[in-house]
């Protein structure tokens, strides 16, 4: 029977999958464990594909390889690292984690990122996004996150460039509607004011440039 690693708990296979998948490594089933998250915090990843790196020494107690252990969690932490862009982040999350779909929290803060992937929006139920401490200065990065409007409650975006551009706050609210908490303070019925009122005065603007002749 394969050993725990501290904090890590090897379960059945998941609802809706065969005993068998899991029970005997000498068929090559998959053992499934249950973490509260993937951590890769602090591991000075520059890019996705070194993340495969660390996960294959993630479970050291566990005598498998780690392409055969699949991790029950919903969070990922990827904070206090160096990367660049996320490119891959899909690929490498699905190889290791049993069900992307319930991914609920990432934690992307502290790194050098300068754009959103348009691949987060690939988390549909995604809950949580932290991106503070990052390069964005483009507040129109944030369009990229429409897709994730109904399930987004809580983002973090400061310590970025973008946060010094007026109309910061007003401009992601207006994009993801449905937060609750934006950079660790809870939104007001004061700030969807201001968001309706930013969103009326935008869409006037924009009304009067598509009137405007060439």
């Amino acid at each position: 029977m394969s050993r725990k690693k501290q904090g890590q708990d090897s379960v059945n296979a998941p609802k809706g999958q065969e005993e068998n998948e899991h029970s005997n490594s000498e068929y090559g089933e998959l053992t499934y464990v249950e973490s509260p998250s993937l951590d890769l915090t602090f591991k000075g990843i520059t890019q996705c594909e070194e993340m495969a790196e660390e996960i294959k020494f993630y479970f050291p107690n566990i005598e498998r390889p780690a392409s055969e252990i699949r991790l029950i969690t919903n969070v990922v932490k990827l904070n206090n690292n160096s990367l660049q862009n996320i490119t891959g982040i899909v690929s490498v999350l699905s190889g290791v984690i049993y069900d992307l779909s319930n991914l609920a929290w990432i934690d992307l803060s502290f790194n050098n990122l300068t754009t959103i992937a348009k691949e987060l929006t690939y988390f549909h139920n995604l809950k949580m996004l932290y991106m503070h401490g990052n390069r964005i200065s483009n507040l129109a990065e944030i369009d990229k996150l429409s897709a994730l409007g109904g399930s987004l409650i809580k983002i973090t975006m400061h310590g970025n460039g973008v946060e010094g551009i007026p109309n910061y706050r007003e401009y992601i609210l207006r994009n993801l509607p449905n937060l609750k908490m934006m950079d660790f303070s809870g939104v007001t019925h004061a700030d969807r004011t201001k968001m309706q009122s930013f969103s009326s005065a935008l869409a006037r603007k924009n009304a009067k440039n598509r009137r405007r002749p060439y």
